[in-house]
């Protein structure tokens, strides 16, 4: 997993139409270009979480080397961290 200091990327970022797979809502999102440079092969899986493009819906989207969209993914199970109280 990479991460990435968007602020510091601001300048070199890419918009791209992302749709909700479950309800359709299109938005542009920014996304760093850096992040394809750095990948060797294959897509780029991007976690997508709800409130980026719709308020409902999490999904994850493909997108290859040479910045096309090739699919998304719905999110079928979210796994909660438990959190414990110190006492």
């Amino acid at each position: 997993m990479l991460n990435i200091n968007y602020k510091k990327l601001e300048s070199i970022m890419r918009e791209f139409n992302i749709s909700c797979p479950t309800c359709g809502i299109d938005k542009i999102v920014k996304i760093p270009t850096e992040i394809f440079s750095k990948k060797e092969s294959g897509c780029v899986k991007i976690h997508v979480p709800a409130g980026i493009v719709c308020s409902d819906h999490q999904f994850v989207v493909f997108i290859d080397q040479k910045g096309i969209i090739r699919g998304y993914e719905k999110i079928d199970l979210i796994l909660a961290t438990k959190t414990t109280e110190l006492k």
